[in-house]
């Protein structure tokens, strides 16, 4: 894996991480990160610390999923191509290969668990718009 601007990481051990850059003329550690609290960290171009000791290896940089943020049951908009129209539903999980599974025909975790309703996983999801909220 090679850190890219655009891409979602955390740190091993989970804190989340924002890269500010890849190329800050450190030809070892080229890539620059801040934790939520404002600390700085630098990185190699694949994301490991800068340590000699492997005790600080939880803070290596990983990819976070772009689903990372969404909870069960939050409102996101799917579809299973670019030409088709996005469809509201409520986010379930993500399966085993990383796509976002949700509750089918306007479905939420409290109605699926007494029911005999089930899930479908979809290749693009994303959270609504304002407008298509309805705010």
């Amino acid at each position: 894996m090679k850190i890219e601007m655009g891409k979602k990481y955390k740190q091993r051990n989970g804190a989340p991480v924002r890269v500010l850059c890849i190329d800050n003329g450190c030809p070892t550690y080229p890539v620059v990160a801040a934790t939520e609290e404002g600390a700085l960290f630098m990185y190699t171009a694949e994301g490991k610390f800068h340590s000699d000791t492997n005790l600080l290896s939880g803070i290596d940089l990983v990819e976070d999923t772009p689903y990372a943020d969404f909870k069960v049951d939050d409102k996101v908009m799917v579809r299973d191509a670019d030409h088709h129209t996005w469809n509201r539903r409520y986010f379930s999980h993500i399966n085993s290969e990383g796509f976002p599974v949700c509750f089918s025909e306007g479905v939420t975790s409290w109605v699926a668990a007494a029911s005999s309703f089930h899930s479908t996983f979809w290749k693009q999801c994303r959270k609504p718009t304002a407008e298509e909220l309805g705010e």
